[in-house]
């Protein structure tokens, strides 16, 4: 089932980013209270997860999506969302995998969620230079070794 309809960038300032309203039942409609989704916001794809926040449906946008939309608070978007059914996998950097397997953490790693996977990954992919994510790989390591789910 796939619903669509227009909706307006709001501001979270609770939690620095922005959201959009959904109007429907999200357990009626679909009945789960937690969705994952696939949601196209004007022309960009976007995977996440609908869950209640405050007794209420919002379809969170970080400040990428908005950028790849070219839209802000204020502005109206098309939204279509659908139950996402496609299983979430994690593209991991070589060097990330090769620490992984040598420290024998990946069984720990291949146990987290998709967002703390995604988290790990991102983290190292987001380091500037060099050095600094040599650092983070060892840190990451770390972690997991440990068994620490996100940073």
């Amino acid at each position: 089932m796939k619903i669509e309809y227009d909706a307006i960038i709001q501001k979270d300032e609770e939690h620095n980013g922005s959201y959009c309203d959904i109007p429907f039942d999200v357990l009626e409609t679909f009945g789960k209270k937690r969705l994952k989704i696939k949601a196209i916001i004007d022309t960009v794809e976007y995977r996440g997860l609908l869950t209640p926040m405050g007794g209420k449906y919002g379809l969170f946008m970080n400040k990428e999506v908005r950028d790849k939309v070219g839209k802000t608070y204020g502005d109206t978007v098309h939204i279509s969302i659908e139950e996402d059914t496609q299983p979430r996998v994690v593209e991991i950097p070589q060097d990330l995998l090769e620490a992984m397997l040598a420290a024998d953490v990946k069984p720990f790693f291949d146990s987290l969620s998709f967002t703390h996977q995604k988290e790990y990954v991102q983290w190292i992919l987001d380091a500037k230079k060099e050095e600094t994510r040599q650092n983070r790989l060892l840190k990451a390591i770390e972690m997991m070794h440990n068994k620490i789910k996100t940073r």
